[in-house]
């Protein structure tokens, strides 16, 4: 900001609060940049949102700016704000995909994702590609439903930390595509993955 002189992105106002709704880091480093010269900082580039747009229009605005625009928060971020416009703002699918930039497929499964993670007690963002990873596999998700105790397992090695968002992709995988039930059961008996991963091979 000091070097450009000023702010390349406004800060978004709401007209009725004052209240930043975008751009909270910027403002955090305008007032640093004025605590050293507050004359050259003091006023800031805004854009004023009427008193009209409600908090509807200013998250689908936020969806815009964020999902695939500017900058691009993580996905966890992208999943957290889809879940939230989804069932708190009431927000259908088909509307979801008119607002943000991003397929049907993609939305659902980003949701999906976050409601299997409410399910599993476990809101840890470093988590987000292990659940991720999980849902998207169908080989993985089949061979939950034909192995009792299976998801179990893999969900407390997940929460535990004893396995990686990587093993997960590669050697969970490797687990569900062989023809013998005996790696599966091996890990749901407290194998590590190494060693369940050693014998399906």
């Amino acid at each position: 900001i000091g070097d450009n002189d000023g702010l390349i992105e406004p800060l978004y106002v709401k007209e009725a609060t004052l209240e930043v709704v975008e751009g909270n880091s910027r403002l955090a480093a305008w007032r640093m940049l004025a605590e050293d010269n507050g004359v050259k900082w003091e006023t800031v580039k805004c854009a004023i949102l009427p008193k009209e747009v409600n908090d509807s229009a200013v998250a689908s605005l936020l969806g815009q700016l964020h999902l695939k625009g500017k900058k691009d928060w993580r996905p966890y971020e992208q999943a957290s704000f889809l879940h939230r416009r989804h069932y708190k703002d009431k927000i259908s699918i088909t509307n979801l995909a008119k607002e943000v930039p991003l397929k049907k497929r993609g939305i659902e499964h980003r949701i999906a994702v976050i409601d299997y993670m409410i399910k599993q007690g476990d809101n840890k963002i470093e988590r987000w590609s292990h659940w991720d990873e999980l849902l998207k596999n169908r080989k993985i998700q089949a061979a939950f439903k034909d192995h009792a105790g299976f998801e179990e397992a893999v969900v407390k090695s997940i929460k535990s930390g004893t396995i990686k968002a990587v093993e997960v992709r590669d050697k969970v995988k490797v687990l569900c595509r062989t023809k013998s039930e005996k790696p599966i059961n091996q890990f749901i008996g407290g194998a590590t993955i190494d060693d369940a991963v050693r014998t399906a091979k």
